[in-house]
């Protein structure tokens, strides 16, 4: 289990007007049913033992892809005011590289599955258009909680755009580094940096 709280702590360390709804139970419901079947096909997934490693990357990031909404996510991380900064060309590779970042440290995660049982705990509104959903990796006595927020992207359809690990938001996380990066340097530099990490998170 420290191996797996290892890798969880290391995603919040290396990390670097919404629309409007009506949430209520059903919301609620659909967007649990949404984390339970993401993380039972992942699990399905990660045990399979026929199929390579690239394969698993590949289908695991995709389901990923339904549940997170990894744009927001990054445009979040670097700010509202920092992005606007980006001119087009920088926003797309900003975006690039992020998601690029995020997809290497969830797999290197999920990969670090080593048969602990996950809960999918509960899903609860605590804004009228954010819903919250408590999962835990649970091993002997010790857990770690992973807190999906979502939010209603489009019309019955919920997405998170952040996730805290025992309390501690990757957006957040992120946003405080970056602001700490581009204040040092262009933000060319800024891109060649996360660039540069992303490579060794890669190894």
């Amino acid at each position: 289990m420290k191996f797996a709280k290892l890798m969880l702590v290391q995603i919040v360390m290396i990390l670097i007007s919404l629309p409007t709804a009506n949430a209520g139970t059903n919301d609620e419901q659909q967007v649990y049913q949404q984390v339970q079947i993401a993380t039972d096909s992942i699990l399905a997934i990660l045990v399979d033992r026929e199929q390579s490693k690239s394969v698993k990357s590949d289908a695991i990031f995709s389901i990923a892809n339904e549940l997170i909404d990894f744009d927001l996510m990054a445009k979040l991380s670097i700010g509202g005011s920092a992005w606007k900064e980006l001119n087009p060309k920088q926003k797309t590779e900003y975006l690039r590289l992020f998601i690029e970042r995020i997809r290497s440290l969830y797999l290197k995660t999920m990969f670090a599955y080593s048969e602990q049982e996950i809960i999918v705990e509960k899903a609860e509104q605590y804004k009228p258009t954010r819903i919250a959903v408590s999962t835990f990796i649970v091993e002997n006595n010790d857990k770690i909680e992973l807190l999906y927020k979502f939010y209603p992207k489009e019309k019955d359809q919920w997405r998170a755009y952040d996730i805290r690990v025992d309390g501690v938001s990757i957006v957040q996380t992120q946003r405080s580094q970056f602001k700490e990066m581009l204040n040092a340097c262009t933000i060319d530099d800024f891109l060649e940096k996360i660039r540069q990490s992303n490579e060794l998170i890669k190894k």
